[in-house]
């Protein structure tokens, strides 16, 4: 009893609860209690000072508290008494722990000087009837207690006082070492690597991560590290983010305060870290108007963090996303300066240079440089606005530009993009079935119609091996490029149209001018043939003599590099002995798949043809052949025609003047010379 009287003097709980525990233990024989501070707002959970319990295994911390249930009966009256422990709801394993092991309780409320509770001793006994004379011992001991327990919380209380003071003190140098780097800071880089040393100086934090969220690969990747010892994880590390926790953290753009255990780490990133011996995580994204830059995680190995550390994680937190938002929005700056100089560049150089092929070529390969594209083509329709072929590509192989023809609406990506008139955006071509392959290990592809009002004359395409993948600003300035390389195109298509019409007339009147001044049909052929090739884009062209008694096709002449001309053509399975029989002129634009007849040389991919007609028999044929697809035109088969009838009526006077100079020199009856 003379221990007890000293005890309000102790400025050490320890002490005091040893005294308590000798106490309990000699006088009532009692060695199962707990001590409760009962805070002045109502809470859910009490979670007891101290608990001492002999042969007692408890749960662990966190599962050690008592219910509002328990809370209220322990406070319903101010006197010392003993209670039979029942059944509660909502008990806590620590309560259920207590039922099954003990039968009574004796209740000790402790009152301040306004005589509340604010705290309760409870000691448990098992099988035991009401005893006056414990009562009475306590009782007559209560003051000494009460005193003790009061001077132990105020004490607690001021040491709470003192701590924050000096946490807060530490708070405001630590601010203004942060404040100093950013001042100072070069780069992101720099500045993470300065706050996150500064963090682990201040905290003892073990590792500190800032992970970058790749929009074009749709991966995120670990940009920067900070730790304490020897780390697996490597800088450039990439996840999917369905590997990650971020995919929580991104979706709901939440903060995730984790305990991690090998029971409930389910992602790739969270495994890692436990490996790392890593028992804690605080992680928050990064995120700019719905958009995801990325994410910071603060782990330690010590099993949770204090109330202090997270407010302190709060507000770096805040600090941190105002620091990597404000490099996020300068690099989308300098992306849009970037992208605006580009639209600039092409569309002077569209508009200033005469060899639009060659500024559309030049134009691509800006573009595959500025954002690292591996190809790009621009496809046109063709003139029955049937087909695609490639007008200009960068980044494919020859065989594939000159044999690729599309469908639209049936083949391919680019085929779907013209018919719907609609940017189409693939990011796994081999999960698509209208996808044809225009590069080997192509991963993704994006098809963007060019347009000229409501009109679509051709796509844009990019198709690509990298994991690069576009997003809403890069599509938008393809957009605008597209639709100036359309205009262009159009602008340019008219032109050539119209310039080609001036010089197939041009040409005309010079066949009409030239042959009129031959006097032999050899000469009168070659020459309208020769001037006929000034006006086409041409692989071959030539002219065949019909001869109707063997009933086949003989050359006359023949204009081209390295084409094969036999001595002789049979009609069968030609576009020219097709035109023979029918006495029609003819255009196949797809040679090679073509249903009317098979070209003998593999490079021919158009031919128009125009039959000599003379009193309505077939005197020849003009033949021309291109090695591009959908090389002619209604314009071309016009020319044609009209040429081959100026031919024909050419042909005829010299052959009617080759007559009548026959007759002149001749007898009507012997036919011998005179």
């Amino acid at each position: 009893m003379t221990s007890l009287s000293k005890l309000a003097y102790h400025n050490n709980f320890n002490k005091i609860t040893e005294s308590l525990i000798n106490f309990f233990n000699q006088e009532l024989n009692c060695d199962n209690w707990d001590l409760i501070k009962i805070p002045d707002k109502k809470k859910k959970k009490y979670y007891p000072t101290f608990t001492h319990f002999r042969n007692l295994v408890l749960p662990a911390n966190n599962k050690i508290w008592l219910s509002t249930n328990t809370a209220s009966i322990l406070t319903k009256n101010k006197n010392i008494r003993f209670e039979k422990i029942t059944t509660l709801k909502n008990m806590s394993l620590y309560e259920e722990l207590i039922l099954n092991n003990f039968s009574h309780r004796l209740i000790i409320p402790i009152l301040n000087e306004e005589d509340f509770i604010v705290g309760i001793i409870s000691l448990y006994f098992g099988s035991i009837s009401k005893n006056d004379a414990i009562i009475q011992k306590i009782t007559s001991i209560k003051d000494y207690i009460n005193s003790a327990i009061l001077h132990c919380f105020h004490i607690h209380h001021l040491q709470k006082k003192i701590d924050r003071y000096i946490i807060k003190a530490k708070y405001r140098e630590f601010y203004n070492d942060i404040t100093k780097i950013f001042e100072t800071a070069e780069s992101k880089n720099d500045f993470f690597i300065k706050v996150a040393n500064e963090i682990n100086l201040f905290l003892g934090i073990n590792l500190i991560i800032y992970r970058a969220w790749n929009k074009h690969t749709a991966r995120l990747s670990i940009e920067n590290i900070c730790s304490t010892k020897p780390s697996n994880l490597k800088i450039n590390q990439e996840y999917k983010l369905t590997e990650t926790i971020a995919n929580i953290s991104f979706n709901k753009n939440k903060t995730i305060y984790k305990i991690l255990s090998p029971k409930n780490a389910k992602y790739k990133d969270e495994i890692e870290l436990l490996n790392e011996g890593i028992k804690t995580i605080y992680l928050f994204p990064i995120i700019a108007k719905d958009e995801a830059i990325g994410d910071v995680i603060f782990a330690s190995s010590e099993i949770r963090f204090s109330k202090n550390i997270l407010n302190l994680f709060r507000e770096i937190k805040h600090f941190m996303t105002h620091v990597f938002l404000n490099y996020h929005f300068h690099r989308l700056l300098q992306e849009r300066i970037k992208a605006l100089n580009l639209i600039l560049k092409i569309t002077q150089e569209i508009s200033s240079c005469l060899d639009l092929n060659k500024t559309i070529n030049e134009s691509l390969s800006s573009i595959i440089e500025h954002f690292q594209y591996d190809n790009a083509a621009v496809l046109l329709k063709t003139p029955d606005n049937k087909h695609l072929y490639i007008h200009s590509a960068v980044g494919y192989e020859p065989d594939v530009i000159k044999h690729i023809h599309l469908k639209i609406g049936e083949e391919g990506i680019t085929g779907a993009a013209a018919a719907l008139g609609e940017t189409i955006i693939i990011d796994d071509v081999s999960k698509d079935p209208r996808y044809i392959q225009g590069v080997k290990g192509a991963k993704w592809e994006m098809a963007i119609p060019l347009k000229v009002g409501n009109d679509t004359i051709g796509v844009f395409d990019v198709e690509s091996k990298s994991e690069h993948r576009v997003d809403t600003a890069e599509l938008s300035t393809l957009e605008i490029l597209a639709a100036h390389i359309a205009s262009a195109i159009s602008n340019s298509l008219l032109f050539t149209k119209e310039s080609k019409r001036a010089s197939q007339l041009n040409a005309i009147h010079k066949i009409a001018a030239t042959t009129a001044k031959c006097t032999n049909i050899d000469s009168l052929i070659k020459n309208t043939i020769n001037l006929f090739a000034s006006i086409f884009d041409y692989y071959a062209i030539s002219f065949w003599k019909y001869d109707k008694i063997k009933n086949i096709l003989v050359p006359l002449i023949n204009i081209g590099k390295n084409v094969f001309v036999p001595n002789e053509q049979k009609l069968e399975n030609t576009l020219m002995g097709l035109a023979v029989k029918n006495k029609i002129s003819l255009i196949e634009n797809n040679a090679q798949e073509s249903n009317l007849y098979t070209p003998i040389d593999n490079n021919v991919l158009s031919e128009i043809c125009s039959p000599i007609i003379i009193d309505n028999e077939v005197y020849g044929v003009i033949d021309v052949q291109s090695n591009k697809y959908f090389a002619f035109d209604k314009q071309d088969f016009e020319s044609l025609e009209i040429i081959s009838q100026h031919l024909a009526m050419s042909i005829k006077k010299l052959l009617l003047i080759s007559e009548l100079h026959k007759q002149a020199i001749t007898d009507p009856l012997t036919g011998l010379y005179n």
